[in-house]
């Protein structure tokens, strides 16, 4: 049987490991994020059933998505990059977390220079 960390995705296979996970004692930690055994939950048991075949609508003509969209600023990429690239941090991601910081810097490079950046409304 296999359970998964709810927190980080680690997968404990009973059968690799060698020890059913009812046998590990209550203070056994996750060995990626440290949770506690309690986070673990069951995976369902993977059967022989044919894939779901998607769906195909025909689209007549292409309609934008949101209208409220803006063209965001050399500045807000590089803000928006940065959060990015936290957040794959703080989700154990860090080849995205690199790429995300790559794309930052470059964009926090060619930010331009504002002479007065404050932030009050006129």
């Amino acid at each position: 049987m296999k359970y998964q960390c709810s927190i980080c995705g680690y997968i404990y296979d009973d059968a690799e490991e060698g020890t059913p996970f009812a046998e590990l004692p209550e203070d056994w930690q996750c060995p990626l994020c440290g949770a506690p055994k309690s986070a673990f939950v069951p995976m369902e048991q993977e059967s022989v059933k044919p894939a779901p075949q998607p769906s195909v609508k025909k689209v007549e003509s292409i309609q934008p998505i949101d209208t409220d969209m803006q063209q965001l600023s050399v500045g807000q990429m590089a803000a928006l990059c940065s959060n990015l690239a936290r957040g794959c941090e703080k989700q154990y991601m860090p080849e995205q977390q690199a790429e995300f910081q790559k794309l930052a810097e470059w964009f926090t490079a060619h930010t331009p220079k504002v002479a007065d950046a404050t932030v009050e409304m006129i």
